[in-house]
């Protein structure tokens, strides 16, 4: 600012100031930088910004839906991978591969209508002394809320390092701002943030967004899971270095594809859905080493599309029409369905409420049928569902799949070359310790013994699978609902979900003696889509 005559101030020469507030038990803390509307310089505008991005910032995806509830799947939570093990949004809200949710489970920028996010943030930034640091500007984005920080893990299959990476550059991008904060979205735990298999230290951490020329010293919201856990841990260490408040989670942090977030935990069994109505929480750190507990799932400024009182139904028991779910391929939309806890019946033919097929052999169909607890399908056919809302599959090419002739001798021959119709020609058999399916890949056990489609992430040296099936975890009502003369396929409607297994545990139960199918040998092979390969329909 210039001073003249002695005392007075010419304000239009102030760039801006720093709001201030005070809250009991931490002071006076430096809050948003706001700039100065009636600025004047004769100077040249300088490079950098000193504000986050706007809040404004236009998305090109679903911009203008209107809220969807209960919940619009979140991606992975975002934790580490050393906290959740491969595969868990969530990944995020972001998990299936925890780092997928934040638990928000590529390289390459979401493509088209998924464009959410400024690009050349580490142009931007400059080279950085430190090379370890440096390494990851090509990892950093602008969004509209601040910045993210995501790249694939080395150790995932191609596939699944784009393909869960995917969600977490996406819903980062689809998080609105909070006034007054500056939103850090990337995969933490209680003592350490993470970008792909590089740990970062607080001081590491802050040193990058110092770098970010849209930083401005606001205070700091960090959207890694668990980072707020402990009263010395990750985020109160972050607010020293920074030397402003940090918000994070006490626990796991998720964010929807509609841009909602929240804290929530989940069963501890990686494939359950996440508990809801939410139930986490928030802690602030200040410098001085003061906290504040938040009480309440949203980070403080945050106000989610369905307000302050979660919806009461859970994803159990929702229903999920086409348009709730975000833009994405096959295996993307799984991906959400296993985020959501999407319930359905497992069932196979001759039962009722088989809308989806209904709908694929209606000459009229009106409009798809939604996913709901009282659908019932089996497993190729979520598949089927899935392929169809993401727009990769056509009503046609699935009228193509369901044609037999309606006789035994003609549903038994339509049974056999069932594969070919789902699966493309080039299929490949599986062994363990060969090279694993790719993300969105078909995968079948024994023809259509079993149908899934991989995640292109690996857990417990097995590739990782979206499925539809009651074994190998939900088995107390599919086992109690045999019928005697019955082939396990073809027998008991049971309620499910959709999940994430893996191809060994999966054929495991095919061969174990108790199991339903009592397979002497379980081939795997695996496939591009057949619906991939063809146009004609398109």
């Amino acid at each position: 600012m210039v001073v003249s005559d002695g005392a007075r101030v010419d304000w239009r020469r102030a760039l801006g100031w720093h709001k201030a507030s005070y809250e009991p038990g931490i002071g006076f803390t430096v809050g948003e930088f706001v700039r100065n509307p009636d600025y004047v310089d004769d100077r040249a505008a300088p490079a950098r910004s000193d504000q986050a991005p706007s809040p404004d910032t236009p998305t090109t995806t679903r911009a203008n839906s209107p809220p969807r509830l209960p919940l619009a799947s979140p991606a992975p939570p975002r934790s580490t991978p050393a906290e959740h093990p491969v595969p868990a949004r969530l990944g995020n809200h972001r998990p299936s591969d925890h780092d997928a949710a934040r638990h928000r489970n590529h390289d390459a920028a979401p493509t088209g209508r998924d464009r959410t996010h400024r690009a050349g943030l580490g142009d931007r930034i400059g080279r950085l002394d430190d090379p370890r640091l440096d390494s990851l500007r090509p990892h950093l984005r602008a969004t509209r809320a601040g910045m993210s920080a995501f790249a694939p893990s080395a150790c995932a299959a191609d596939g699944g390092a784009r393909g869960a990476h995917h969600d977490d550059r996406y819903t980062a991008g689809r998080v609105p701002g909070i006034p007054g904060r500056f939103l850090v979205d990337i995969h933490g735990s209680p003592d350490a943030a993470r970008i792909g298999d590089t740990a970062l230290t607080p001081r590491e951490l802050a040193d990058l967004i110092r770098a970010n020329p849209d930083y401005g010293g606001s205070p700091v919201t960090l959207l890694g899971c668990g980072t707020g856990t402990t009263r010395d841990g990750f985020a109160a260490r972050l607010a020293v270095e920074l030397g402003v408040r940090v918000t994070a989670p006490d626990g796991d942090a998720w964010a929807a594809h509609d841009g909602n977030l929240f804290a929530a935990t989940r069963a501890r069994d990686p494939d359950a859905p996440l508990t809801w109505p939410p139930d986490g929480s928030w802690n602030t750190f200040s410098p001085t080493g003061a906290t504040i507990v938040h009480k309440g799932p949203y980070p403080p400024g945050h106000r989610p599309a369905w307000g302050l009182c979660a919806p009461v139904d859970t994803g159990r028991r929702a229903t999920y029409t086409p348009d709730f779910w975000a833009p994405g391929t096959t295996a993307d939309i799984l991906q959400q369905m296993v985020d959501v806890g999407v319930r359905a019946v497992w069932a196979n033919f001759n039962y009722e409420n088989r809308a989806f097929q209904q709908w694929c052999q209606s000459a009229d169909p009106g409009p798809l049928p939604p996913l709901c607890p009282e659908i019932r399908m089996n497993c190729w056919e979520m598949v089927m569902y899935a392929a169809i809302v993401s727009g990769e599959l056509t009503r046609a090419q699935a009228q193509e799949i369901y044609r037999f002739e309606n006789s035994a001798a003609g549903r038994e021959a339509w049974t056999r070359r069932l594969t070919g119709l789902l699966g493309g020609a080039e299929r490949r058999r599986y062994r363990r310790g060969g090279p694993p399916p790719r993300r969105g890949q078909i995968v079948f056990w024994n023809g259509i013994s079993h149908v899934g489609m991989a995640t292109g992430r690996m857990r417990g040296g097995s590739p990782e699978v979206y499925t539809f099936w009651p074994p190998p975890t939900n088995l107390a009502e599919f086992v109690n609902k045999k019928k005697p003369g019955r082939a396990g396929l073809l027998g008991h409607a049971t309620d499910d979900y959709v999940k994430t297994s893996t191809i060994d545990a999966l054929r495991a139960y095919m061969l174990d003696p108790d199991g339903e199918v009592k397979a002497a040998e379980v081939v795997v092979e695996y496939s591009d889509p057949k619906w991939l390969e063809r146009d004609e329909h398109r």
